[in-house]
């Protein structure tokens, strides 16, 4: 019983506080979850914003580095091997220059810086003077083109270098008013790009880029290859049209997505300050804002787990207090078991000495059933007396009939057999009870014989039973008669 009540406790209490611990948790992860989506979407924003303006600035020094003399002197030799030479001194200028200012965050020179004719094609390259000479630009990127017809400073993000992907700003250089070539400016985008503007923003962030038939995460703030391939199976999933969004000027729908057994919420929009592309198949970069949902949600199991701690606590105390508390119990009620043992096996004066707040009384009464039937007068500390209630009269016992059987083993009287064989039962035993009780009052026996009419028939019955089948005969009745002072009855055998 002591373990029945313990566990039974234990477990309510075990229980209650699992449920209350995962009801919490839950609570807490909903709220620590629905934050993430509006912090998505507004760090889209802002990373536009931020995006757009640096985009501005970027433009501005590319501007102002094409409008300087050094930049239009590249034009005024008068051959092309002169051109290449000082186009090739003028970029690694421009790339040290820019690397004063630009980026904002992290100045560093410029990784691409190259300079063109009128018509797109490169003069010379900041890494070596011969490397890409007579390269068209014009053909390959739909920016050098609009830069050139439009004479307006144009920014987009190209592959140049294989799989090297650059944010290029292209901007016209003018001698005389005229436009005589193009100064082209460039920052590889790399992984490192993307992890400062993580820092500025406070979310992850990663470029899309359109390679062919599908996008390429040419960026990602964090991790390795893994996460770019989850980002990647989204981005490339048929759940998103990324083409019409980063073409238009829409975000893109908050999406739920798996990144290495993280869930993460997930948004975008086309990068700000890209010019519009016309050809055929071309797609804008895009930018991508993450948060980690998982990472969002961890705090709740530490905000949750006091709840088990508390449980745990609360199930020691449960523990203590129904040993305490069932001991207090089952322990007096072994004593009392042990007592009515002794008192049971012959130990009549032994009485039960037992002070308990709640079996005080039980204790008493037993001591005073026992003494009920020594005929002892006692009293408890109380001073309550029980004394032994007065015997009972004696109450006489029924009369029984005494049954002459020696008339079974003489003759049948044929008779006397017809004559009660004939009588009917009811009128028999009415007739019977009446000849007896008359026989009794006759020999000063009294008019009663203890027995209501039932009982007498049921104790003739009976006997008439057990005279039949101890002599073999089928029924049996009675007759009414005397010896002495005896009132007997004398069987007849009927068949």
């Amino acid at each position: 019983m002591r373990w029945k009540l313990i566990t039974g406790n234990a477990l309510a209490l075990l229980v209650t506080s699992l449920m209350a611990l995962f009801w919490v948790r839950s609570s807490v992860t909903d709220a620590l979850s629905r934050d993430v989506t509006p912090m998505v979407e507004r760090s889209v924003v802002l990373f536009d914003a931020l995006r757009t303006a640096q985009g501005d600035r970027y433009r501005a020094e590319v501007v102002a580095i094409a409008a300087q003399e050094a930049a239009a002197g590249v034009y005024g030799a008068t051959t092309t091997s002169a051109q290449a030479v000082a186009a090739f001194e003028q970029a690694q200028r421009t790339s040290r220059l820019m690397g004063e200012h630009y980026p904002p965050s992290r100045p560093r020179p410029a990784d691409l810086v190259v300079f063109t004719n009128v018509q797109g094609r490169v003069l010379a390259r900041n890494v070596d003077a011969r490397q890409e000479a007579n390269r068209n630009l014009a053909e390959e990127f739909e920016a050098v083109g609009v830069a050139l017809r439009s004479g307006n400073a144009v920014r987009d993000y190209l592959r140049y270098d294989g799989q090297k992907w650059f944010d290029v700003v292209f901007a016209p250089v003018r001698r005389e008013g005229a436009i005589v070539g193009l100064l082209g400016v460039g920052y590889e985008l790399s992984d490192s790009v993307a992890a400062e503007d993580a820092s500025r923003l406070g979310a992850e962030v990663g470029y899309l880029v359109r390679e062919g038939d599908r996008f390429a995460l040419q960026s990602l703030s964090f991790g390795t290859q893994t996460e770019k391939t989850g980002v990647l199976a989204w981005a490339n999933g048929g759940n998103v049209d990324l083409i019409r969004i980063f073409n238009s000027d829409s975000s893109v729908p908050t999406a739920e997505i798996d990144v290495s057994g993280h869930r993460w919420r997930v948004s975008g929009h086309a990068v700000p300050g890209l010019i519009r592309p016309t050809r055929a198949g071309a797609v804008r970069p895009g930018f991508v804002v993450l948060r980690d949902l998982s990472a969002a949600r961890e705090p709740s199991l530490g905000l949750a787990l006091p709840i088990l701690y508390l449980a745990l606590f609360g199930l020691l105390l449960v523990l203590i207090h129904n040993i305490v508390v069932s001991n207090s119990v089952l322990q007096p009620i072994e004593v009392i078991e042990e007592g009515l043992l002794r008192i049971i096996n012959g130990d009549q004066a032994h009485r039960l000495e037992l002070q308990h707040p709640e079996l005080g009384g039980i204790v008493y009464r037993i001591n005073q059933l026992v003494q009920t039937f020594t005929g002892e007068e006692e009293s408890d500390d109380s001073g309550r007396v029980s004394k032994a209630p007065p015997r009972p009269a004696p109450v006489a016992a029924p009369a029984a009939p005494v049954i002459d059987e020696s008339a079974m083993s003489s003759t049948v009287d044929p008779i006397a057999a017809q004559r009660l064989g004939a009588e009917p039962e009811a009128e028999y035993y009415t007739r019977l009870r009446a000849e007896y009780l008359q026989a009794r009052k006759a020999a000063g026996l009294g008019s009663s014989d203890g027995l209501s009419h039932e009982q007498f028939v049921e104790m003739v019955r009976a006997s008439e039973g057990q005279l039949a089948q101890k002599y073999g005969f089928t029924s049996v009745r009675f007759t009414v008669g005397t010896q002495g002072s005896d009132v007997l009855f004398k069987p007849v055998p009927l068949s």
